[in-house]
């Protein structure tokens, strides 16, 4: 169920990628942005109207924790721009890879309280796979680039990239 509903929500995440960066090309990306975030606010607050939720905050809410508002706005900016100059799939795949690299240091470092999980030479090789797909990932399909035969299958660029020497 949960791998089902992630496989979602990285479809969710690149169709709001298309749609923010598309608006992006018609506005300014702060405009852009900021409607974007008024009709997000407007969607919450349908939802916690037709649930009937009180909105309540706990006093105690430690301050920082509210800087995650601050992360979504970047996010939606950052996301929109570089739809606009390099499209949706660089856009997305840079993107993730930025994350597992994030997420890495984070695991192997124990940083925020979380448990620590040291590197292994299994996760460096899946890592390096993954940077080597999104390297080529601009190489779409079977092209010369950079004096190398790019070959790329389109539905697991991360880890189906082959480069054959001329």
């Amino acid at each position: 169920m949960y791998k089902g509903s992630a496989i979602i929500v990285g479809m969710l995440i690149a169709f709001m990628v298309f749609l923010n960066g598309t608006l992006n090309a018609y506005l300014d990306g702060f405009v852009s942005g900021f409607l974007i975030h008024i009709v997000g606010i407007l969607s919450v607050g349908l939802i916690l109207l037709l649930r009937q939720e009180t909105w309540r905050i706990n006093r105690s809410l430690p301050k920082k924790l509210l800087v995650g508002g601050l992360f979504g706005v970047l996010l939606i900016l950052f996301n929109s721009y570089c739809f606009v100059q390099i499209g949706a799939t660089m856009t997305l795949t840079l993107g993730l890879f930025g994350q597992m690299i994030f997420s890495a240091i984070v695991d192997h470092f124990g940083l925020f309280g979380m448990k620590q999980t040291k590197m292994n030479p299994k996760k460096n090789n899946w890592i390096l796979d993954c940077f080597h797909g999104h390297c080529l990932d601009d190489c779409n399909g079977l092209r010369i680039q950079g004096g190398r035969l790019c070959f790329q299958f389109f539905w697991q660029p991360s880890v189906a990239c082959l480069l054959f020497f001329q």
